[in-house]
């Protein structure tokens, strides 16, 4: 479990499930991210299997309300570790549309990247942004990462090709900060 003053990760669990489909299946959360409609809970339930057995943690992003509670709000963590060149690909979802903006990704993103270096001794964290989601491109930056150029026409959303930039942030230049 990784905690900070508005978050608290901690690893995804079978019951997070209806929380996925839920917010998976929004048009309006989906069009930020570069998964694909519809999500069932059978390919959920296979998602959950096999990054459960696999190096690559995924967490689940609680939020710390003002009433003291604790709510699951969305879900971050890394994909595709490359164990040889230490390199793994992040990724990040606020499910929970009316919480966008108050911080929570940015600080769970802090949290996951810092473990990613400390932990998992990675050299490098990339991440993937469409040009359309302005809010994620702006947190990757402000955290670090640099853009290291676009894929053109990488995804099929909402019936049109869309660009995505590339984010890299190295370990050396994380503990610079």
């Amino acid at each position: 479990m990784l905690k900070g003053k508005k978050v608290i990760l901690r690893p995804q669990r079978r019951s997070d499930i209806k929380l996925y489909l839920k917010w998976f299946n929004d048009l309006e959360v989906m069009k930020n991210l570069t998964l694909y409609l519809p999500m069932t809970e059978a390919s959920e339930e296979k998602y959950l299997d096999d990054t459960m057995k696999s190096q690559a943690p995924i967490f689940v992003i609680e939020a710390i309300l003002a009433s003291g509670r604790r709510k699951p709000i969305g879900n971050c963590g890394f994909h595709k570790i490359e164990e040889k060149d230490k390199v793994a690909l992040f990724g990040i979802a606020i499910g929970e549309k009316q919480l966008w903006g108050n911080g929570y990704g940015t600080e769970a993103t802090k949290l996951v990247v810092d473990y990613g270096f400390k932990f998992l001794n990675l050299n490098k964290i990339e991440a993937e942004v469409l040009v359309s989601n302005k809010r994620s491109i702006e947190m990757h930056k402000n955290l670090g990462f640099i853009d290291e150029g676009c894929r053109r026409q990488k995804k099929y959303i909402e019936g049109k090709y869309e660009d995505c930039l590339m984010f890299g942030l190295l370990k050396s230049e994380w503990f610079k900060k």
